[in-house]
């Protein structure tokens, strides 16, 4: 499995951005919308965190927080999941 290396963070009630062919990705409202180190759109239902390893690891419930615990490691609300394009919401 390949290592994502992703842009900055972005929080904000909803996301989008338009891709070079006119296609339109959007992040759930309280999730997050960014690009791979390859251009290609991620999204999370939740906020995100980087792992040790620079994974990031994200909320599974829509707008759901994540904490970083010295003890426990790296707990979301929902579960974690990395961020990926079936997350993505597409304007109609």
């Amino acid at each position: 499995m390949g290592a994502l290396v992703f842009s900055p963070l972005s929080f904000a009630m909803q996301q989008c951005d338009k891709e070079i062919y006119g296609q339109v990705y959007c992040a759930p409202v309280g999730g997050l919308l960014q690009k791979d180190a390859f251009g290609k759109y991620a999204c999370s239902p939740g906020q995100c965190i980087r792992n040790d390893h620079g994974v990031l690891l994200c909320s599974l419930k829509r707008g759901g927080a994540v904490v970083s615990d010295p003890f426990k490691g790296i707990q979301c609300v929902g579960g974690c999941v990395q961020p990926h394009l079936k997350y993505c919401q597409r304007p109609r």
